[in-house]
């Protein structure tokens, strides 16, 4: 009778059921669209491919969608999971992919996809890009630095080459100084080469506006010749010495054929060197002649200049970060408007936690830098309760904030840390 019960049952039968499930368990119809999504993709015709391809193109790229950009597991991360597990896989542009993986908490997937096509395709400068800036918005230095010293380790500088293994060492005053002479070589090169392009202009310019003499054509060719073959002998006769002329020039045209990819690495890894070695008076010039708010937000209030950063503040009102919104209370704190910063209080902690969100369940280092600036908000409204407290002047308050003040003694390193 089970046999006879068991033969009846129809696909049909087992759709509905696995669609009821899917309805009510979420897990449940993410792992059946990933096995249900590969086999039929792979039978499709390569025009069927195309087609949908371009179509799903467009629908991520639609804003609609950005409603699931919170929720776990999502459709993006669905379908991006879908096509990784295929054998023809969907041809998507890569500055999507990466904003896919930012914005819909898919790093776990967007990566190893890129990882496989940079194999691939080692010399795609976009895929270098891109997923150097997924390694460093997760931190992964380590990853960052195996994948920079991949692609500039054989065509790149020496100078990369060296920068890249002192910073990973820590030595940040040596990978400065080498970051530095290489941008320096390279413009001193440049500037070189520019004149001698300009020199040759001049000359080929010169040389056919003279006039020839046409009863003897072939007279200045000859006294060429004849002077080069004089040239040739007397510099026989004179000690050339090591060469070092020779390898400079080499070496020069090698340098002047450096990458926009390698001297914009220098430039970041250079300021990153002058943060780590709390260099901020060289960090606010470069952010002022980049016009980096960021950066000149973190080295203006490192430095003191509140009445600087206040004005600066004032004009960086729209898509604030955490930290900028952590400078904003703490020049405000700093001006004593506590009662103004009730409100940024509430709308930092709601940014954290949307940047919390946005992170991967797997990794430590992702999660370092959202836990310093929770610590930072935390020190900060400890700060804005002891501002409200000693405004008062009551003893009994006073004596309510030796929790605080012992929490920050605790909290200062001592020697031996």
């Amino acid at each position: 009778r089970f046999a006879r019960a068991a033969g009846r049952v129809r696909a049909g039968d087992l759709l509905r059921a696995a669609g009821e499930l899917a309805h009510h368990n979420l897990l449940f119809a993410y792992e059946m669209w990933l096995a249900s999504f590969p086999p039929v993709w792979d039978s499709t015709s390569p025009e069927q491919q195309r087609y949908l391809q371009n179509v799903i193109i467009k629908v991520l790229s639609k804003k609609h969608i950005m409603s699931q950009c919170h929720l776990q597991p999502n459709v993006v991360q669905a379908l991006l999971e879908a096509f990784s597990r295929c054998r023809e896989r969907p041809k998507m542009p890569v500055e999507l992919l990466a904003h896919l993986a930012r914005t819909y908490n898919a790093w776990h997937i967007v990566i190893p996809i890129l990882e496989q096509a940079l194999v691939a395709r080692p010399d795609h400068s976009a895929l270098f890009d891109f997923l150097a800036r997924l390694y460093e918005g997760l931190d992964d230095t380590d990853m960052l630095w195996g994948l920079q010293s991949k692609r500039f380790g054989a065509s790149g500088a020496g100078d990369t080459r060296v920068a890249l293994a002192y910073e990973h060492l820590g030595l940040w005053h040596r990978a400065q100084d080498a970051y530095l002479t290489a941008m320096s070589r390279t413009a001193l090169l440049q500037a070189d080469a520019d004149a001698a392009r300009r020199y040759e202009e001049h000359m080929s310019a010169t040389a056919d506006a003279a006039p020839r003499d046409a009863s003897a054509p072939f007279a200045a060719p000859r006294l060429e010749a004849s002077h080069a073959e004089e040239s040739t002998g007397s510099s026989m006769e004179v000690d050339g010495g090591d060469g070092s002329d020779d390898k400079r020039r080499a070496d020069g045209a090698a340098a002047v054929d450096v990458s926009e990819s390698e001297m914009s690495l220098w430039e970041n890894q250079w300021v990153q060197c002058a943060r780590r070695l709390e260099q901020w008076d060289v960090v606010r010039e470069y952010a002022t002649t980049t016009k980096n708010r960021e950066q000149l937000l973190d080295s203006l209030w490192k430095l003191g200049h509140w009445h600087n950063l206040r004005d600066v503040v004032v004009s960086t009102k729209d898509d604030r970060s955490p930290d900028q919104l952590l400078v904003e209370i703490m020049s405000l704190l700093h001006g004593g408007k506590v009662q103004a910063t009730e409100r940024l209080f509430a709308t930092c902690t709601q940014a954290m936690l949307r940047s919390w969100v946005d992170l991967p369940e797997g990794g430590v280092h992702a999660y370092m830098r959202a836990l310093h600036q929770f610590q930072r908000l935390v020190e900060l409204q400890e700060s804005a309760h002891v501002m409200v407290e000693v405004s008062k002047g009551d003893r009994q308050c006073l004596s309510d904030l030796k929790g605080v003040v012992s929490t920050w003694r605790q909290a200062v390193f001592s020697r031996s840390e």
